[in-house]
């Protein structure tokens, strides 16, 4: 008996101690396996939550209350629900007697904290180039959720091409996967823009919670633009010219369009004292304004040459500009380039080959015939007087018969007064030609000569010593 007695009162001992532990344990609710709790409310996480029964499922289901917010405990006794997952481990310990439930229930802290971001290459993208979209998700939460779908919604306008880790179906994204805690996930994907501006990608993130009841995040869609549709490189032939050479600079056109674009109003913008020669379809609009028009069909590249005559000295840029056309709307190239020539002016060539024979010792008067030779036909000069020396005079010698400005060739016909020779001697013989060009611009040629005089006959030689070209009067 007083073994029962002794038996007795260490079970009622270790019933304390059991009661004790399990009141203790339920103001612990997170850290707990399995509880009973006897009592109109609980608190998870910080909240109150009433536990009320669905009018509806009376004695079937579970309903946590917070404010105006339900959390269902469904028939398979569990159900995630701000960061928790609450599970009732033996329905027939649900108590309905007065305002007091009793559930055994455990607490798991299970949802997922997903964050990501997005970021773009570019924003300003060219049509039809090949842009990249990186998106990094992050679950900061606990255990693992379940069917996460991370997707990525496009405008018509775009055209997905390479993906990684993504499953493209039309202008749609997604992927779907079981996520861990602390896993961050990368999708990389690549697509390529087309006409529109200001396009917008509409990214989310769906998962799904314990009983199929879907969530979704949708952050600030990522909005880009769409630049240009077409571009251009520029290269010239030379960029150190003579006066009237001929340059020519080749224009590289690219279409990053997937569809017919026409090409218009190539612009060359040139300084005034530059002239432009109308060769492969370039059209003058005003003194400065030259243009072409084409066309440069699907993901093509075209070539168009234009030549320029260089008429100044000088660093002169030429600045140019592009538009093209696509479904009735200009598209204007933002760029701009400027090519810099040096132009270098060149001397003009004096024909040495002149002669004419003087017989007598006697002063006479005698002709004589010099050709100035221009080899660049488009270099216009207007000859107006030559200066010859002879000996130590010098006389000025209006030209009476040249040909007309712009002529190849400048026949000079004057007459020279020589002197009175006495002995044979080589007389140095100096031959200065004054021109004047398109700008009333005054220039000298220095051509110096010598020649050979005899008593009896006189020949200008082909020597040429010397040529030299410089501005003044």
């Amino acid at each position: 008996m007083k073994r029962y007695i002794q038996d007795k009162r260490l079970c009622l001992l270790l019933l304390i101690v059991l009661l004790s532990c399990t009141a203790y344990a339920a103001t612990d609710i997170l850290t707990s396996d399995t509880y009973v709790y006897d009592r109109e409310s609980i608190n998870i996480e910080g909240t109150t939550y009433k536990m009320l029964i669905d009018s509806q499922n009376e004695g079937e289901d579970i309903a946590f209350k917070a404010g105006e917010k339900y959390v269902w405990v469904n028939e398979d006794n569990c159900k995630i629900f701000n960061f928790s997952r609450v599970c009732v481990s033996d329905t027939t310990n649900i108590s309905t007697t007065g305002n007091k439930w009793r559930a055994r229930v455990k607490i798991y802290s299970s949802m997922p904290n997903i964050t990501y971001t997005l970021s773009i290459n570019d924003d300003t993208l060219v049509e039809g180039q090949e842009a990249t979209l990186t998106a990094v998700v992050t679950n900061a939460g606990t255990n693992k959720a379940t069917n996460l779908t991370f997707w990525l919604d496009f405008p018509d306008s775009i055209t997905l091409t390479e993906t990684e880790r993504l499953i493209l179906e039309d202008n749609h994204a997604y992927y779907m996967a079981d996520f861990d805690k602390g896993e961050s996930m990368t999708f990389i994907l690549s697509f390529r823009p087309s006409y529109g501006s200001n396009n917008t990608i509409t990214p989310g993130i769906s998962y799904y919670d314990i009983k199929d009841r879907k969530k979704t995040i949708n952050p600030t869609p990522v909005t880009y633009t769409v630049s240009r549709f077409c571009d251009y490189n520029v290269t010239l032939t030379k960029n150190q010219m003579g006066i009237d050479d001929i340059a020519n600079f080749t224009v590289q056109v690219f279409n990053y369009n997937y569809s017919n674009i026409s090409l218009e109003k190539f612009h060359i913008y040139v300084p005034e004292t530059l002239a432009v020669d109308d060769y492969s379809k370039v059209t003058q609009r005003t003194s400065r304004d030259y243009y072409f028009t084409g066309y440069v069909g699907w993901n093509l590249t075209r070539k168009f040459s234009i030549y320029f005559t260089a008429k100044r000295p000088g660093e002169l840029p030429i600045n140019l500009s592009f538009d093209c056309r696509r479904n009735n709307e200009d598209i204007v190239v933002t760029k701009k380039e400027s090519i810099v020539v040096d132009v270098i002016e060149k001397d003009l060539i004096m024909d040495s080959n002149f002669k004419e024979s003087i017989s007598g010792e006697s002063s006479s008067e005698k002709h004589f015939e010099v050709n100035l030779f221009n080899p660049y036909s488009r270099q216009y000069v207007t000859v107006t007087s030559v200066n010859i020396t002879l000996g130590n005079k010098t006389a000025y010698y209006p030209i009476t018969n040249i040909m007309p400005p712009g002529v190849k060739k400048n026949i000079i016909n004057t007459t020279i007064v020589m002197p009175k020779i006495k002995e044979d001697k080589i007389v140095p013989m100096g031959l200065i030609i004054r021109y004047k060009d398109d700008f009333d611009n005054y220039h000298l040629i220095d051509v110096n000569y010598s020649i050979n005089v005899y008593t009896f006959n006189l020949e200008l030689s082909q020597n040429i010593d010397k040529k030299t070209i410089y501005s003044g009067d």
